[in-house]
């Protein structure tokens, strides 16, 4: 794939792919999925608003939507790769507008009121525990173009999830929260493989940003499991202090914590890009996309970080909010605030992120991965080469009928049934789907013919 021609469609704000066969082809494959907690509208009395009779939901696409903690939360089904993962992130975002589960929804990770909520992101990996610490100075670093901005009362964050992290490893979700987390949950039972939970990101609405965030952690991955990292020796007793200094600078963001290497963020970042580079270029047109796109963005933070207008969210939304305050005399920060929350709020028809995406201009417009016919086919299909293909697949199949498909059971598949005479529901089918990478077509077949043909 040429660097120029992928540089030069996103110049033109034209999508890199535009097929949704491009999704289901990496020569290597990497499992991982998102969980997004999408902030609900309130009610006149200041009650939340949530349309609970619908949830939970398991969706045609393979993921699944339901209420957690206050929220609406979308699970994305597993995928292969990082533009496939871009594709089903963005697809829960229109699914759950369109269902109207409340009357507004908002794509980010805090409320102003010391209340955060995550954008959670799972990888299948083979390395072990021991070393996971390894990725904490990429988690950290990959703030500079994986942040989606933040409007506080003091000043403006280049990260929203940053300062809401207490702990470098933590089993906890809800409090003294980890960089890295290492609840045990694995979700898949397939020998060597370990479920890497990661709940220290922002929520991106940028589809390039999305890319990177979950892009550089999956080659970082690899890179540690073929023990080819970049030999970055990290001090995790400066790890919290530098991500919260990370997420409070617009410019010259440095690792306190890093003793053999450079400190320099970038350069952090661009070692992992350089080293993938080496052994992964050319295997696979995502992989290639990728590393294009991550060199392209590293190298113009360290030259000027606004050349990021429409690709980097962070770099977008403080664009948008020293637009809007030009020659506004007094104190607007309560308005600024707004205007922060109306940059993810998943309505179209207001929402500031889908005005920069359709109808700004084009050096202000959003670049973009996918075209809108890839992200409807995610919203309503599932990926053809993982596990989520039978769970979506059944969901479909069971639509017209009075069966109902357990939610959560990702390593199982149970479908049951109200039986009159039993008065109670019995189950029909109790099939495991343990390998993430296997996307079940017997399963498929056993519900089918359990619907008798359909």
């Amino acid at each position: 794939m040429d660097t120029q021609y992928i540089l030069n469609r996103l110049a033109l704000k034209q999508p890199l792919i535009e097929n949704c066969q491009q999704l289901f082809a990496p020569v290597r494959p990497f499992i991982m999925g998102s969980e997004s907690e999408y902030g609900v509208g309130q009610g006149l009395d200041g009650e939340l608003v949530l349309d609970m009779a619908c949830l939970p939901q398991v969706l045609f696409n393979g993921g699944e939507a339901y209420h957690d903690c206050g929220h609406l939360e979308y699970a994305s089904p597993e995928v292969s790769n990082p533009a496939a993962l871009v594709a089903y992130y963005e697809a829960g975002k229109v699914f759950c507008h369109r269902e109207k589960f409340s009357h507004r929804l908002i794509c980010n990770n805090n409320d102003w009121e010391g209340n955060t909520f995550a954008a959670h992101e799972n990888y299948f990996t083979t390395l072990p525990r021991s070393q996971w610490h390894k990725l904490v100075p990429v988690l950290i670093a990959r703030t500079v173009f994986a942040g989606v901005g933040w409007q506080t009362n003091t000043g403006f964050h280049i990260s929203q999830r940053a300062l809401f992290i207490s702990e470098v490893i933590s089993e906890s979700t809800t409090q003294r929260r980890g960089i890295i987390n290492t609840r045990r949950e694995p979700l898949g039972q397939v020998a060597g493989y370990d479920r890497l939970h990661i709940i220290c990101g922002d929520a991106t609405m940028s589809e390039l940003a999305t890319f990177m965030r979950f892009g550089i952690v999956a080659l970082a991955l690899e890179l540690l499991e073929e023990n080819a990292f970049p030999n970055i020796q990290y001090d995790l007793d400066w790890a919290v202090s530098d991500f919260h200094q990370i997420s409070a600078q617009l410019y010259d963001w440095w690792l306190k914590g890093v003793s053999r290497h450079s400190k320099d963020a970038l350069a952090v970042l661009n070692s992992i890009v350089s080293r993938a580079k080496e052994l992964f270029a050319g295997r696979d047109f995502i992989t290639d996309v990728l590393l294009v796109v991550l060199a392209d963005t590293i190298a113009r933070l360290g030259r000027e970080p606004r050349e990021l207008v429409g690709r980097v969210d962070w770099v977008t939304k403080l664009h948008l909010l020293e637009t809007f305050i030009g020659g506004i005399d007094g104190d607007i920060t309560e308005w600024l605030k707004s205007q922060d929350m109306a940059y993810h709020d998943l309505n179209p028809e207001v929402g500031l992120y889908w005005f920069l995406c359709d109808e700004a201009e084009l050096s202000l417009r959003m670049e973009r991965l996918l075209s809108n016919a890839v992200i409807e086919y995610a919203v309503s299909e599932p990926p053809r080469d993982t596990r989520a293909n039978a769970r979506g697949q059944i969901a479909k199949l069971l639509k017209s009928t009075h069966r109902l498909m357990a939610g959560g059971m990702w390593i199982h598949i149970t479908v049951s049934s109200y039986h009159p005479l039993a008065n109670r529901d019995m189950l029909d089918v109790d099939a495991p789907t343990p390998n993430p990478f296997y996307p079940y077509p017997e399963v498929v077949k056993q519900v089918r013919k359990k619907l008798g043909g359909m």
